[in-house]
């Protein structure tokens, strides 16, 4: 019935782990969800997921509270050329996440951008410093671009119907990690930690 698998007997020794160092990697989506910030802007906030389990926690801020397009929006379309993506939809379903209210890890409902999640994308991640909400530092990963899986091949060199990828080295080269900025740490008392959120990320969108 079952049969020794050696790569399975190395996983169970893995655990998730955020991906803190800049570089190029290669996973799936397992939360698209489409969100609206408290000021109204519109995104799409997104879980990847290595097959080594490492994770990083991202949104891609697409419109400001005015409808206008924001950088985040061009990712999307650069995210969804290289999963050949032509439109999305929204379906409801259920993410595992934090509620505020009840201040545990529950299944909530949520609109999903399903064309998103579970297929392989690659990922070429900056790092960035900053603080959490009880004061200490930590460090997030910073999508800089996106790049088809199997092919390498960046979001232009598709619509240009490249056949080699020549994109992907050149940006691996530039990818940087940023420090955090002095004075943006808030004060260790500010949030109590049963407040903050279980990943850590801070609510900054200045929109």
């Amino acid at each position: 019935m079952y049969q020794l698998n050696e790569t399975a007997a190395r996983q169970a020794e893995q655990r998730s782990e955020r991906i803190a160092e800049p570089g190029e990697y290669v996973g799936v989506l397992t939360r698209a969800e489409d969100i609206t910030s408290k000021k109204g802007a519109r995104g799409v906030d997104c879980v990847f997921e290595t097959e080594t389990k490492q994770t990083a926690y991202f949104t891609l801020w697409t419109f400001g509270v005015e409808g206008k397009e924001l950088f985040g929006y061009a990712q999307l379309n650069a995210l969804m050329t290289c999963l050949g993506v032509k439109s999305l939809t929204l379906s409801k379903g259920a993410v595992y996440k934090w509620d505020s209210v009840s201040r545990k890890m529950l299944d909530l409902p949520a609109d999903l951008f399903k064309d998103l999640m579970n297929k392989k994308i690659g990922i070429l991640f900056e790092t960035e410093s900053y603080y959490k909400q009880d004061g200490t530092p930590a460090v997030k990963a910073v999508p800089a671009h996106f790049f088809e899986a199997g092919s390498g091949l960046t979001a232009s060199e598709i619509l240009d119907r490249k056949i080699q990828p020549q994109q992907k080295e050149k940006y691996l080269k530039r990818l940087k990690h940023r420090p955090a900025k002095e004075d943006s740490a808030p004060p260790a008392s500010s949030t109590p930690l049963s407040e903050a959120m279980p990943d850590d990320r801070l609510d900054d969108i200045p929109f």
